[in-house]
């Protein structure tokens, strides 16, 4: 529970903008990764 209330303070920090556009941009592209991956566009 710690944990958890420390990442929920760590977003009212300057910088949480910035973390959160890092990770978002790290989701889409696992997602745009899996989906390539998926319609067999790599081998």
């Amino acid at each position: 529970m710690h944990y958890i209330q420390h990442q929920l303070r760590s977003f009212t920090a300057p910088g949480a903008k910035w973390q959160w556009v890092a990770q978002t941009g790290l989701v889409v592209a696992a997602f745009l990764f899996v989906g390539a991956v998926t319609l067999g566009l790599f081998p």
